[in-house]
């Protein structure tokens, strides 16, 4: 196994973890569901508040559910991202994964720049058979 390839391997084993991550990342809005659920069906506050629990309790209900669905999308991606790299296919999907993981701090983002950096290599382009 040559240089490229063992850290192609590396990176595929990283992809796995950050994707871990972000599946237990995705649970956090898990309290502002329950609340938002509360809120909506009337178990929690009171028939005098100024703006209406239903609206407030749907607008949790809302952010929390996307903010789960993007990072569950996000570890998906990622999984898939790495079995790509194990495997040696799928060059400008895991280029792609590599770019948006760069947005998520810390782990997301040194992730993804290693991975920028070891598919720009030209030897590492030859073994996806792209030019370089």
């Amino acid at each position: 196994m040559n240089q490229d390839q063992h850290h192609l391997k590396l990176l595929s084993i990283f992809h796995y973890v950050v994707g871990g991550m972000a599946f237990l990342f995705a649970l956090i809005p898990t309290i502002h569901l329950t609340i938002g659920t509360m809120m909506v069906t009337g178990r929690l506050g009171g028939k005098g508040d100024e703006v209406p629990l239903e609206m407030v309790g749907t607008l949790l209900i809302v952010i929390a559910l996307l903010w789960m669905m993007s990072a569950v999308i996000y570890g998906v991606c990622l999984i898939l991202s790495g079995r790509a790299l194990s495997a040696g296919r799928s060059y400008v999907f895991s280029m792609v994964m590599a770019a948006i993981s760069c947005a998520f701090m810390p782990f997301g983002t040194v992730l993804g720049v290693f991975t920028l950096l070891v598919l720009m290599r030209p030897s590492v382009r030859s073994l996806y058979g792209r030019d370089g």
